[in-house]
Order: structure tokens, then sequence, then C-alpha cells
């Protein structure tokens, strides 16, 4: 899955409402580290959302009107918003009084695609030509308004949404039904679903696993089952000669405890709980210690059931160091248990895989 955000370019006027990952299948525990703040600007302000450029956006930009009229509608008939909640995102203020020749451009914070890889959004407004009417001239691509969707990683885009049902009556009254009929469309909204599957299930960060047998190694080596931590140094240290630009290392283990103390039920799914393993006898195990904290916390967040906590070992009869002195982000992990299905470590692991991937880019 690839980190997204949200980029509005606002041009003229562009309306923009309830913008969310179409993921309705996915249980809750596996979209808290996809959220997208404050989507539908629910929150009535502009939290979550963070200004690039302009004077187009402000928090007096958030509306709750749910109708509009024409100023030259002798009747002054009101037209259905057709919002979703109570709160959008409106270039014209929230009372309709701001400039429409205003510029700017706002960013959502990150958040990383999940469910199927499609998002909806509701756009009004933002018309793309000139004047009104079928066959009107189109405005230069630079006078559009448009929802960009961007890879975070390298800021580009890979997606574009434009309001392209944008037409206005050129009759010299206002057919409020043709408005409710979806005939015409201004300032009413007209829902979009853009499709970024194709950026689903890749996190983008190059990774490899080390599928040599430790057993091999030890009698390659003429070491002993003690010695397990001594032979996973000789490929580590094979590791980092082979690929020199790895930066993290990741020691999966499975605990010798019981089934009820490894395993987490969330709703109807179940889960192998994590472990994570300190060695105090690394002089340098506060390094260690940071990033340790920092995966535990996040995967509190995700849902506490997850963890199994921290354990510092020390002392006789442990290892003490677990190979964490040979670069500060190498960390032991236990993973379920004996007892664990496959199922339950890999509903983990999808989980941890989102842990690990938000915390290596907020580190780069």
């Amino acid at each position: 899955m690839k980190k997204i955000n949200l980029f509005i370019s606002l041009i003229s006027t562009l309306f923009l409402v309830g913008c969310s990952s179409n993921n309705n299948n996915n249980q809750e525990i596996e979209t808290k580290y996809t959220s997208l703040l404050n989507g539908g600007f629910e929150t009535s302000t502009l939290d979550g959302w963070t200004v690039e450029y302009g004077d187009a956006f402000i928090d007096d930009c958030i509306s709750s009107k749910s109708t509009f009229s024409f100023t030259n509608d002798a009747k002054q008939n009101q037209i259905p918003v057709n919002q979703e909640g109570n709160w959008y995102l409106c270039g014209k203020g929230y009372d309709g009084s701001l400039a429409c020749s205003r510029t700017g451009a706002i960013r959502s914070n990150n958040f990383v695609l999940s469910g199927n890889g499609k998002i909806k959004l509701k756009l009004a407004a933002g018309a793309l030509t000139k004047s009104k009417g079928v066959g009107a001239e189109y405005k230069a691509d630079t006078e559009i308004c448009y929802v960009g969707f961007y890879l975070a990683k390298n800021n580009q885009m890979v997606a574009r949404q434009t309001n392209e049902f944008f037409l206005e009556h050129t009759e010299d009254y206002v057919d409020i039904n043709k408005y409710k009929n979806g005939v015409y469309s201004t300032d009413n909204f007209v829902e979009y679903t853009v499709n970024l599957s194709k950026y689903l299930n890749d996190y983008n960060i190059l990774s490899f696993v080390e599928s040599a047998s430790i057993k091999n190694v030890l009698n390659e080596n003429n070491l002993i089952y003690k010695d397990s931590y001594k032979a996973s140094r000789i490929l580590l240290e094979e590791s980092i000669i082979n690929y020199p630009t790895l930066k993290y290392f990741i020691d999966l283990h499975r605990d010798s405890s019981v089934y009820e103390k490894t395993t987490c039920l969330i709703g109807n799914k179940s889960y192998a709980k994590i472990l994570f393993v300190l060695g105090l006898e690394n002089k340098n195990y506060l390094e260690n210690e940071k990033m340790i904290n920092s995966l535990n916390e996040r995967l509190i967040k995700v849902n506490s059931c997850l963890s199994r906590g921290i354990t510092k070992k020390s002392g006789v009869g442990v290892d003490g160091v677990y190979n964490q002195d040979f670069n500060s982000n190498a960390i032991l992990i236990e993973l379920g248990g004996q007892y664990n299905t496959i199922t339950e470590v890999n509903n983990t692991l999808k989980i941890f895989a989102k842990v690990l991937a938000e915390y290596i880019w907020e580190e780069t």
C-alpha cells in the first residue's frame, strides 16, 4: 500500500465534501493507519489540512449551507447542495460572500491507501469552461480547480479529479427540477470515484528476507544450538556486505507461551500478539529502545490487544544482546507462539507492516 495525500488546487471556486477510502468491508482494526484526517471537514475547520499557498483557504471557507440560489432568479428557488454530512469546503466562504477570484492550494495529511483502492469524493462548482452552455470554450489548464492524489514519498501526482459535470442552465429562468434531477449541476455536489487500486499492497520499501537455514550455518561453523545468535550474526554481516543500504534489521521469533497469552481476538478475527525484546547488555541499547518504544506505542494505538509490551533481558541464562549491537535499528520480535496458526500470524503482520512503514516514512 502506498502512502497518499490529497492536494486541492483552487483557481476559481471549488467545493469538496466527504472524501474517503471506499473500504466498507474492512474492520476498523485494519483502517486506523489509513485515515484521512477531517476528510469531510466535519470539524467545521481546516484541522488536518495544510494551506500550501494563496489566500483561498481559511476556516471561514467551511460551510453548512444546504441550499443555494441564483441572484437573477425572480423566485429565488432554493436548490439542494446535496452535501454529505453537515459541513463542506466552499471557496465562496461559509456565507457565499468571498470573492471567486481568490486562488490557493491545500493539502491533506498523509494516509495509507487500503480497502479496494477506490476513493469516493463529492465535488461542486469549479467549472471547466469560461462560459455556460454546451460547446463553451474550455479554460486553460492552469485555471482549472482540481483534487490531486500524490505519493507521499516523492510528491508525484498519480491521479487528478475535476468537476467534469458542471452545466449551468441557459434559460432565463431556473427550473429547480432539472437541478434536482441532475440535468444541470453547478453548486450542487456530484459524486466521483477515483480508482487508485494499482497503488495497493506496495509500501515502496525495499526489503531483503534471509532464507538461509540457521541450522546449516551452525553446522558449517561448528557451532551448537546455544550459539544461534552467533550464526545469525554471520548472516547479518553477509547481508550488509551484499546490501549496504539496509537500514532496519528485524529478527522474528515465536514464543513458547500458551495460546491464551499469545493470541488476541478483535471482533471475529484472531491475531498473534507481538512481544518486543530488548537486550540490556548491548551498551548502546538506549538507541534500539527508541525504535522499540515507538513501534510498540504505534501498535497500541491501533489496538492495545495486539501488544504484549516490551521485555528487557540481561543476566545469567539469556543472551542479553540479541545482535542489537549490530545496528541501532536492529530489533527482536516474538510474533505469537508455537500454538498460533499461520493465519493469525499473517493477520498481525498486515497490521505491523503498516505500523513499521509509518515509522520508516516519518523517520526518513
